[in-house]
C-alpha cells in the first residue's frame, strides 16, 4: 500500500520509482470524462526511469474520436519520469489520490496536444508525450528556486551583479525588479527563477516537434511598468540544487515567452510554446536547464519608470507547492516508434 508517510521516508528517485511501480500495478484501465474530453486510458507500464501510458480520447461536444500529437493519431503514448500523487480536495487542500492524479495529468495533456479533426489513424501509435516536473527541495534528480541580488545599484549594474541569495523551498516564487524606496534611479533587488527538468526518457537521436512550459500564476504588479516575460536557457552548478551564484548563471535568448505581464492570466495555468530555441535547447537524454527573467533583464534594456518603493514582477507556484496541479511543467512532443496499439496484461487487467 502506498502512504504519503512511507513515500516521505524514501530518498527522491526511490519515491519517484515507487509511484511508477504502484500506478503500474493499480491504476484502473478505461474511461473517465474531463472538460470537453473523454479520454479512455488503454495501457500503462513502467519503462526505464518513466512511467509509459497509452491513451486515446473523443470529444464529448461531437461524440467522435480527435486526433492527438503531430502525427494525428487515435492513441498517444505518454511518458512520466515523476508521477504525480495529489489532486485538490475542493476545500482549499489536496489528497493523495495518485490514481486520480494521473487521470488529471492526462486530460490536462489531451488539452495541450488534440488537433482539429479526426484521427489519421484509428490504432497506430505516433508520437510520444513526455510530461516533467522539477523535484521540490534539492538532492532529488531536478530543482526549481528564485536567484536574487539583494543591493541598491542601478539597474545595469544589478543586473550584472554576480547573486547573493537563493531559495529552493517556497511554494511561490516571483521574478521581480524592485525600486529603492527614496534614490532616484535605485533598485534593492532583481530575482530570476532556474528549473531543471528531467528530460532522460528522450532518446538522443529522436526529433523533437514541439514544447509547452507551463505555469500557475498569480496576478502580476507593474508598478513600475508592464515588460515580457520570458523563458531562457541557465547553467547553474548543479542539476539538483541551485547556488546564490547561479544568480549569474542564466543565457539571454528567448526560448519562448509571453508579450506582457498583463497578458498572464491570474490564478490559472498559462502555456507558453518554446520557440525553435527553446526546442533545440532540450537536453536529449539529460537534464533540462531554464530560467524565467523580466523581458528588461532578458535584454538589458529597461523601459520602465522609477517610483519609490515600486515593483514589477510575476508570481508562480513552484515545485514545493502541494501536488502538482500548479507546479511548473514541462511538455514534450516527440518522434517515437510509429506502431499499431497492443496492450499488455497486467494480472489479468488492460
Amino acid at each position: 500500500m502506498l502512504s504519503p508517510a512511507a513515500l516521505l521516508e524514501l530518498p527522491v528517485p526511490e519515491r519517484h520509482a515507487a509511484k511508477r511501480f504502484f500506478l503500474a500495478k493499480n491504476a484502473s484501465r478505461g474511461f473517465f470524462e474531463r472538460g470537453k474530453f473523454r479520454v479512455e486510458l488503454r495501457d500503462l507500464r513502467e519503462s526505464g526511469p518513466a512511467l509509459e501510458c497509452f491513451f486515446s480520447a473523443d470529444s464529448l461536444e461531437t461524440g467522435r474520436p480527435v486526433a492527438l500529437g503531430a502525427s494525428r493519431v487515435r492513441v498517444e503514448k505518454i511518458v512520466l519520469p515523476n508521477p504525480p500523487a495529489k489532486v485538490p480536495d475542493g476545500k482549499g487542500g489536496f489528497l493523495f489520490d495518485p490514481k486520480a492524479a494521473l487521470r488529471e495529468v492526462l486530460s490536462q495533456t489531451v488539452g495541450l496536444i488534440v488537433k482539429p479533426g479526426g484521427p489519421d489513424s484509428m490504432d497506430s501509435i505516433g508520437r510520444t508525450t513526455l510530461v516533467t516536473y522539477p523535484d521540490a527541495g534539492s538532492g532529488g534528480t531536478t530543482c526549481d528556486g528564485m536567484l536574487e541580488h539583494d543591493e541598491s545599484l542601478s539597474f545595469a549594474n544589478l543586473r550584472a551583479a554576480a547573486g547573493n541569495a537563493v531559495n529552493l523551498t517556497d511554494t511561490a516564487n516571483q521574478v521581480t525588479l524592485q525600486a529603492n524606496n527614496s534614490i532616484t534611479d535605485v533598485y534593492d533587488f532583481i530575482t530570476r527563477i532556474i528549473l531543471t527538468y528531467d528530460t532522460r526518457a528522450i532518446p538522443a537521436a529522436a526529433p523533437i516537434f514541439s514544447a509547452t512550459h507551463s505555469l500557475g500564476m498569480g496576478p502580476p504588479t507593474t508598478d513600475l511598468g508592464d515588460t515580457s516575460f520570458h523563458l531562457a536557457g541557465a547553467s547553474p552548478a548543479a542539476d539538483n540544487t541551485l547556488a546564490a551564484s547561479d544568480y549569474a548563471n542564466v543565457q539571454r535568448t528567448s526560448f519562448g515567452s509571453f508579450p506582457s505581464l498583463s497578458s498572464i492570466v491570474p490564478n490559472a495555468i498559462n502555456d507558453m510554446p518554446l520557440n525553435a530555441s527553446g526546442i533545440a535547447a532540450i537536453a536529449k537524454g539529460g537534464i533540462t536547464k531554464f530560467s524565467l527573467q523580466l523581458g528588461w533583464d532578458l535584454t538589458g534594456t529597461y523601459t520602465g519608470t522609477w517610483s519609490a518603493g515600486a515593483q514589477t514582477k510575476a508570481i508562480l507556484a513552484m515545485a514545493d507547492f502541494e501536488g502538482t496541479t500548479a507546479d511548473p511543467k514541462l511538455t514534450v512532443e516527440y518522434a517515437g516508434k510509429s506502431r499499431n496499439f497492443t496492450p499488455v496484461l497486467f494480472s489479468g487487467r488492460r
